[in-house]
């Protein structure tokens, strides 16, 4: 497999290219809202917590994370979290998925993570009906932990993975 990187998100350079996968049927069936997710990448996450993830030195998906408190975490209604670094990925480009790239994007953010911060665990929540992103976050380090309700995307799975 070719190497994959992370590449720091630049909202000037990508925010076409993250608008046309937020639109597209694969990525809004499970992210939705892609006016208010292409919004918050460029205007309100830093792009010090948002990356591209690059295969054969294309960008082909994307990457946020942010540290949720357990306060945070227990008012959406997952309860018993600690802080942890919340994770979203995609991948953009459908003909690459299920080829191993978002797992292995996510071990490369799960190691950087556990060098640059003080969370005990990431997190990454994904439908119940979402299998193919549920086995790359398993591939990747991740544990189920509990099934929630989401007003948007029905049950979901909590997952979870050390970062110490």
């Amino acid at each position: 497999m070719s190497k994959i990187n992370l590449a720091p998100f630049d909202p000037a350079m990508h925010a076409e290219l993250l608008r046309q996968w937020l639109y597209s049927p694969h990525v809004l069936e499970w992210w939705g809202n892609p006016e208010g997710n292409l919004q918050e990448a460029i205007q309100v996450l830093p792009t010090t917590q948002q990356a591209m993830i690059i295969f054969d030195n294309q960008p082909v998906g994307y990457l946020r994370w942010e540290l949720w408190s357990a306060s945070q975490l227990e008012e959406i209604g997952l309860s018993g979290v600690p802080n942890s670094i919340d994770i979203d990925i995609f991948i953009g480009e459908r003909s690459l998925i299920g080829q191993g790239i978002g797992t292995a994007a996510l071990r490369s953010l799960l190691s950087l993570l556990a060098a640059t911060t003080t969370a005990p665990v990431a997190s990454i929540c994904a439908s119940i009906k979402n299998e193919i992103a549920l086995r790359a976050y398993e591939k990747a380090g991740f544990q189920r932990i509990h099934q929630y309700p989401d007003f948007e995307s029905g049950m979901c799975w909590l997952l979870t993975t050390p970062l110490r």
